[in-house]
């Protein structure tokens, strides 16, 4: 493990980096907004998740594969299955090197464009998934202790109430960041045997700890640990991701072969693309890459000339208009770190392609055992990623685009076939919409008020547009200093996406971004007067959000704030358009 510890410490210092850049930042003084932050404002409602009453706001779809008597799929033949693959870490724009699941999911399903995490960082997003509630309301704010999987209370999930709903659950990879090293929040003791209530079959990576009897880890993509159904099992020599792939065949033959009408939730949680400890031969000497098998080393080295997010020019942001402190004193990259990136970016996209290749066997066993015609798969990520964008070469856990947006498609029973939705969606309205399509909603209701929107009436029916406030968190200083902020409980920055307009607001600085004229977020409107009225407005919607819980959360915009579908479509085009004019990287 000597080589494991030394990539932990390695990405220990680049944390402790990032901690001081963040602390310096807290030093600034805020704009004069802060009686428009703590002001009233009752323009903001609860928007309704019932379909569009007229079509005019709505982007008409296509007819679905098969008939549909309603928006939740199934039909007289049950409830679907439902298969939710998700990534770690992959950008948006990484869906170019997944050719499978662009050509399967995105051309014969279901594309949302405008999808986010509501917190880009691993344990609290998946968190959010797992409860369907924003970080502030299930308390898991970092990975780090005490906020990873120690606090996480895992009695009731959505796989609880999927069980209780009838169907057979399967969780097969990564679960929350701290298990295995962490103690259980409902136990009280070890977790390296602990299989939470509500799953069937549990095959999940293990977090490598002194006092674990397990000798690999989830970040050691050729030396994983497991709890396989309590069992601590060690599988050194085996890429990860092909037997995360290998699982997963083997569930849904299983499955199939009980000859049950029951269905099958079956969570298939890759650790790609995120970095790993383990140094290699020519990997980037200051940046931290996933592992890759040897047949798809050098596989994009034509393709990726350079990093996603560097400029054609070559450069990062030069521009960055009075950005906040954090982001401001980091250095331009230099030729060396931008071909670093360059690597980065490609070794990471040799980690997706595997992950296609496993998606691409995993829909032929569907096919091949009858599964596919009633299975509804979804393919996301937990949170996005930098590769250069804002001067930062690696890392998330801010509000700006290449953190916050993630792939999010599914295809299959009931569902559309080559459709794009623009209507906003986060991490908890995915949890929702798959509690609507298995008939669970009111029982995960019954434990976690639901802070999300079901979109199966979008999925079914089109956009509406962007008609409600997203709200974003992060907690940066990863480490608990004990300190609750002000105002901001144990988050550093909180953050309120409109279709138009981001508002980002720190301790004591903010960001404010007009993304119609600016997309890719280089020119800070915070203390710009022209920008005052707008800047009140989403400070009153931030005060409103901040500590939302259930349908506090989904508030309608004003007028003067919000789009319909064919606005919020040309906008969000236009956003991404501008992206890959900078870029050369296409979005989406």
């Amino acid at each position: 493990m000597a080589t494991y510890a030394g990539g932990r410490l390695r990405g220990l210092v680049v944390a402790l980096l990032v901690t001081g850049l963040w602390l310096s930042a807290c030093t600034a003084q805020a704009g004069s907004d802060e009686s428009a932050a703590t002001g009233g404002g009752g323009f903001v409602e609860a928007v309704p998740t019932s379909p569009p009453s007229s079509p005019a706001t709505s982007t008409p779809a296509s007819p679905s594969p098969g008939p549909v008597e309603s928006d939740r799929p199934g039909g007289d033949a049950g409830p679907p299955n439902i298969v939710v693959v998700m990534t770690d870490d992959m950008r948006a724009d990484d869906l170019r090197f997944a050719p499978t699941v662009r050509r399967v999911l995105r051309d014969r399903g279901v594309q949302f464009v405008n999808s986010f995490s509501p917190f880009p960082l691993c344990c609290p997003a998946r968190a959010s998934f797992l409860t369907g509630q924003l970080a502030h309301n299930h308390g898991v704010y970092s990975h780090e202790p005490p906020w990873g999987f120690g606090a996480f209370d895992d009695t009731y999930t959505l796989a609880t109430a999927l069980k209780q709903g009838g169907y057979r659950t399967a969780l097969l990879g990564k679960y929350l960041n701290g298990y295995g090293a962490q103690d259980s929040l409902v136990t009280g003791g070890p977790s390296w045997d602990y299989v939470p209530n509500g799953w069937d079959e549990w095959r999940v990576t293990l977090n490598w700890s002194p006092q674990s009897p397990a000798t690999g880890d989830a970040y050691d993509y050729f030396h994983t640990s497991y709890n396989e159904n309590g069992r601590v099992v060690d599988r050194p020599g085996e890429y990860q991701t092909d037997r995360l792939g290998q699982m997963a065949r083997e569930v849904v033959r299983k499955h199939a072969a009980r000859r049950s009408r029951d269905p099958l939730f079956l969570y298939l949680a890759f650790v790609a693309p995120h970095f790993t400890g383990e140094q290699e031969p020519g990997d980037p000497a200051d940046l931290l890459t996933p592992q890759r098998p040897e047949r798809v080393r050098g596989m994009f080295d034509d393709v990726v000339r350079k990093g996603a997010g560097i400029s054609r020019r070559g450069s990062s942001d030069p521009r960055m208009r009075d950005e906040i402190r954090t982001l401001r004193e980091l250095s331009e990259p230099d030729a060396d770190l931008r071909r670093q990136i360059r690597d980065s970016t490609r070794q990471r996209a040799e980690s997706i392609a595997v992950v296609d290749q496993q998606v691409a066997r995993l829909i032929r066993t569907l096919q091949r055992t009858g599964e596919w015609e009633r299975t509804i798969l979804v393919f996301t990520s937990d949170n996005g990623y930098y590769l250069g964008e804002h001067r930062r070469p690696e890392g998330k856990s801010m509000g700006h685009e290449p953190s916050l947006r993630v792939p999010l498609l599914m295809a299959g029973a009931g569902i559309p076939s080559g459709e794009r939705r623009y209507d906003p969606v986060t991490t908890v309205d995915l949890t929702a919409t798959l509690a609507e399509f298995a008939g669970v909603a009111g029982r995960l209701a019954r434990h976690h008020r639901p802070d999300g929107i079901s979109m199966a009436p979008v999925i079914q029916h089109g956009d509406r547009g962007w008609r409600r406030a997203l709200l974003t968190e992060a907690t940066l200083r990863h480490r608990w200093s004990g300190r609750r902020t002000q105002g901001f409980g144990y988050r550093d920055t909180i953050g309120v996406r409109v279709g138009s307009w981001k508002y980002l607001r720190y301790e004591f600085s903010g960001e404010l971004y007009d993304l119609a004229a600016d997309p890719n977020e280089l020119d800070n409107l915070w203390r710009e007067p022209s920008a005052a009225p707008v800047k009140r407005k989403l400070a009153r919607i931030w005060r409103r959000l901040k500590d939302c819980a259930g349908r506090e959360c989904q508030l309608r915009l004003p007028r003067s704030l919000a789009q319909d579908a064919a606005a919020t479509r040309e906008l969000t085009d236009a956003q991404l358009a501008g992206v890959r004019r900078r870029t050369g990287v296409p979005q989406g």
